[in-house]
């Protein structure tokens, strides 16, 4: 069983400056076009305000003023579309008197650097008020859902700057998030700086290798500690030293260094108080260090 693929078909509406015999006229100067476009043929509906004329353009005699342009008739179709579906500023538009009450529309095109001219009768529609009330009634439906379709794209817009409004303020309140945890980060490196320059002159007035290693390590743990990168024990001593595997070690030394960091934000405990405590600590912890660094310089 045959199944039919005839396309549905498609509708136009366009106004047109046309060339006419009396400018004066009502109308003059301007004429409406709704066509219909059907694979193989075509309808017209014009009308200036004051009459209405209409022409059916049958298969036959498509194919024919196709063959005439050397065409097939799915180009001609298209070509007539493109030029009276929209006015073409490159194109001369006329609605002539063709005798008996008929009139011709006409327009010009470009082809290969010759200019041509197409040209189609139409005859006074049987149905004047008919014809001009499809044609303003199609306008109108058109206006409509033109404006249905603004409205819809208002709103989308309206959509859309809201959401960028939200997406503004949100990397603002990042933007000064980060500026205010960059500012608190660099509050506290400074305290751990201003250590690092007394721990390395207590570290060179020791000469023992041993207590040298204890200050340094003491040092980085500090650093550490103050640059708030020092989370977990077991992964803070894995990274900087692997060798450094004892848990119960690194945990003493995080709670006196945690302890210490804690009384310095606090200013509670003065510079030569600190240096007492860490002192008393290498003594304290000399054992468990020297085995340290025993191993992690073997």
């Amino acid at each position: 069983m045959a199944t039919s693929t005839t396309a549905a078909p498609r509708h136009s509406c366009a106004k047109l400056s046309v060339a006419v015999e009396d400018p004066k006229a009502a109308g003059g100067g301007a004429v409406f076009v709704k066509a219909t476009w059907h694979p193989t043929r075509f309808s017209l509906a014009v009308t200036d305000g004051a009459g209405a004329w209409a022409a059916e353009a049958s298969d036959a005699e498509v194919r024919l003023r196709a063959e005439q342009w050397d065409q097939p008739v799915a180009d001609y179709l298209a070509l007539a579309e493109r030029y009276l579906a929209f006015q073409q500023p490159s194109s001369t538009y006329s609605f002539h008197d063709a005798g008996n009450g008929n009139r011709r529309l006409s327009w010009t095109f470009e082809r290969q650097g010759t200019k041509l001219e197409w040209r189609w009768k139409l005859q006074p529609s049987p149905h004047t008020q008919q014809t001009v009330a499809e044609i303003l009634d199609f306008l109108m439906d058109a206006n409509i859902r033109l404006s249905e379709e603004v409205v819809r794209k208002t709103q989308s817009f309206d959509r859309l700057k809201q959401e960028s409004e939200k997406c503004l303020q949100q990397s603002e309140r990042f933007n000064n998030e980060k500026a205010e945890f960059e500012q608190a980060t660099f509050s506290k490196v400074s305290p751990g700086i201003c250590l690092m320059g007394a721990f390395l002159h207590m570290a060179i007035s020791y000469s023992s290798i041993h207590t040298q290693l204890k200050i340094f390590v003491t040092l980085t743990l500090l650093v550490c500690i103050n640059t708030d990168i020092g989370h977990s024990q077991h992964y803070l001593w894995s990274i900087i030293f692997p060798q450094l595997v004892s848990l119960d070690f690194c945990s003493l030394l995080w709670s006196y260094f945690n302890f210490w960091h804690q009384c310095f934000s606090h200013s509670v405990l003065s510079c030569l108080e600190l240096k007492k405590d860490i002192e008393l600590t290498i003594v304290v912890h000399y054992s468990l260090l020297c085995q340290t660094s025993s191993l992690w310089l073997s």
